[in-house]
């Protein structure tokens, strides 16, 4: 309900007196007859959560920094009961939302400014916005906001805001210009400093780099740039924040023949950035007390202040520096690694006993050839022989100092333990956050435990592991090391159970057509669950993807939006993630256990999935995937009959024991 001037209301004597001065008034006995200027201070709108007496508490300190900047000899400063004395009875102040109905209230009681304000949190800090308007042309004079990290803090701040605001006021006659400086906002003289109220005009808010918030007179237009807001016309102030950004401010006059007015702004960043381009991958560096891996992306975007980087990781001996980021600038790291080393002395014995000569990766990376003695740095490597005398692929652990002996044994495929990496039970947080890019409604962020261990294949299974074994080749992109695709769910399912019976181990399924039924402690091979597959993708990291949120590093671990027509990559092609599993992101979509549908809204405990639906999960992407499809939560599902050239499938087991 619109709020009108009061029928025949006036400012008389008996009704000044019932004004309480926050300090002593005393109008001299020459100026009886000048007009003392009236203002109104509202009571703060709670948009923070605060107690209704911490606001009160809050609005006085207002009304009494106020009264402390104005002349008490030619001004008049209303208090609560007087305010809530002269309003209509039901008007409640809470329910005044907008510049226009505080300029009612204001011209309601008679006054000839009103001032306004919020208390909200914005992130961890509390803040106040006082407005300021005119209440006989509505014109908007000007705001402050001023902010704290505690309430008590934000109270000594009060006159700060306060202060400035006060000193806008003005005289008795509200035609006057406000003071402000129009030459600044480029306004030309004779301007419509005075809208109507009702006025409006379509303002869009664009800002570089966008998703920054709008602010205008205080109050929240807009969660996120580019937007467009219809808005009162007049001088307005506008405040636009994001995070990591310095907050820019300025006030602006909108008119009312403005059409569609635009404001954007260019945001000066509060952050530069840390160069890691000549530092190893996988390099561990603490920041200020966080932990960072090098290979997320070519840099890294740090406050602009002061920083001590140490070198943490196990492999290099600890160092440290201190490096400074100017804002918006780049600062290479300049720090000397000094490497622990051990050393591997390599051999390889065909199926006869014979030594063989195989080529050799380590880590993904060409190595040379058979015999080999590589140094190498401390911990786990993953290495890789392929050769005309067979094929071998598992896990070294490099002491320092010390010469690791080994003999692979060649093989026509990745028979038995070969080509399984251990997953450790653990707990992490499946699906993406709110506000992770590219995420979709269904994968909402719950906790996840997995209390078992199990296996996991180190590849997806190729063409050769599938001729070998069911004697057909169904893959559009043909290849012995290239994955196997255009193989359903349920052939899928048919692969683990006859490997189970050439291993002599026992089948984890039960199939009667399109029944299957998973026998959960048996030992056989399987198919991974959704939970299984995505703890094993992000390798203990929570961001997009494996190597981090920026998709610059992707390539480095997994084939994914190329051209079509090229089809799929061989497995173990690129590098493997930091629990030695290749292609996780890219490649093939890979066939999981689960019927989709949705998850858990909170934990669940080693989830298995709905009992059942219309189609299968795959996870991973593929070689035409966008980036946004090969993320580590990326849910995506297909009918378990779909033979697609996109689609393989890696193969998991238990443990004994682990169910």
């Amino acid at each position: 309900m619109r709020m009108t001037r009061r029928p025949g209301f006036r400012w008389t004597r008996g009704v000044s007196l019932a004004l309480v001065i926050l300090g002593i008034v005393a109008l001299c006995p020459g100026t009886a007859s000048a007009e003392p200027v009236r203002v109104a201070v509202l009571e703060l709108d709670n948009a923070g959560g605060l107690s209704e007496a911490e606001v009160a508490y809050l609005s006085d300190l207002v009304r009494t920094a106020v009264v402390a900047t104005v002349p008490a000899s030619s001004h008049l400063v209303m208090t609560r009961e007087s305010i809530q004395e002269l309003l209509p009875e039901g008007t409640r102040l809470k329910d005044c939302l907008d510049a226009v109905c505080e300029v009612e209230i204001g011209r309601m009681l008679g006054a000839d400014y009103v001032i306004s304000g919020d208390v909200l949190t914005y992130g961890e800090e509390y803040r106040l916005i006082l407005k300021l308007h005119d209440c006989e042309s509505a014109a908007f004079l000007t705001s402050r906001t001023v902010g704290a990290t505690d309430l008590p803090g934000l109270e000594v701040k009060v006159a700060e805001a306060a202060g400035p605001v006060a000193i806008r006021l003005g005289g008795r006659n509200p035609r006057s210009r406000p003071p402000a400086d129009s030459d600044r906002f480029g306004v030309r003289g004779g301007a419509d400093w005075f809208t109507e109220l009702g006025s409006t005009a379509v303002v869009r808010f664009e800002s570089e780099p966008a998703g920054a918030a709008v602010w205008v007179d205080g109050r929240l237009v807009c969660a996120s740039t580019p937007c467009s807001r219809e808005l009162s016309t007049g001088l307005m102030t506008i405040t636009m924040e994001r995070a990591r950004y310095r907050a820019r401010q300025d006030m602006v006059h909108v008119g009312n023949d403005a059409g569609e007015f635009e404001v954007s702004w260019n945001l000066t960043p509060n952050f530069g950035w840390l160069l890691l381009e000549d530092l190893p991958d996988g390099l561990i560096l603490d920041i200020d007390g966080q932990s960072h891996s090098v290979g997320s992306g070519p840099s890294l975007e740090l406050d602009a202040r002061f920083h001590v980087v140490r070198v943490i990781d196990p492999r290099y001996q600890p160092t440290s520096v201190d490096v400074r980021i100017d804002p918006g600038r780049s600062v290479p790291l300049s720090i000397e690694l000094v490497p622990r080393e051990g050393a591997l002395r390599l051999s390889a014995v065909d199926a006869d006993d014979n030594a063989a000569v195989v080529d050799v990766r380590i880590d993904g990376e060409p190595a040379g050839s058979t015999p080999l003695l590589q140094k190498l740095l401390v911990g786990r490597h993953v290495v890789e022989l392929r050769g005309e005398a067979g094929r071998w692929r598992g896990e070294v652990d490099i002491v320092e100092s010390e010469i690791t002996e080994l003999a692979a044994p060649l093989g026509a495929g990745w028979g038995g333990s070969i080509g399984l990496v251990r997953i450790d039970p653990g707990q992490f947080f499946m699906g993406s956050p709110p506000f992770e890019r590219e995420r979709d409604e269904i994968e909402d962020r719950h906790q996840v435990d997995l209390s078992y261990p199990f296996l996991l294949g180190a590849t997806e299974v190729t063409q050769a592991d599938w001729f070998e074994l069911m004697a057909t080749s169904p893959a559009r992109y043909e290849g012995v090391d290239r994955p196997v695709e255009r193989v359903n769910w349920f052939d899928a399912v048919l692969y683990c159970n006859e490997l189970s019976h050439r291993e002599g181990l026992t089948p984890a399924y039960r199939v009667n057509g399109e029944h299957v039924v998973w026998i959960r402690e048996a030992d056989g091979y399987r198919l991974p669950t959704e939970a299984e597959w995505e703890y094993a993708c992000r390798a203990g990291s929570s961001t997009r993807f494996a190597t981090g949120d920026d998709s610059g590093g992707l390539h480095r671990l997994g084939q994914f939006g190329g051209d079509v027509s090229g089809g799929t990559s061989s497995v173990a092609s690129l590098q493997p993630n930091t629990w030695g599993l290749y292609d996780m992101h890219g490649n093939v979509w890979e066939w999981c256990w689960n019927w989709s549908g949705p998850y858990p809204t909170r934990f669940a405990r080693d989830p298995v999935g709905p009992g059942g639906g219309r189609s299968r999960v795959i996870r991973g992407g593929a070689f035409d995937s966008p980036s946004g499809s090969c993320r580590s939560a990326k849910h995506n599902a297909a009918s378990p009959n779909l033979n697609a050239p996109m689609i393989g499938f890696r193969v998991a087991r238990n443990l004994p024991g682990s169910w």
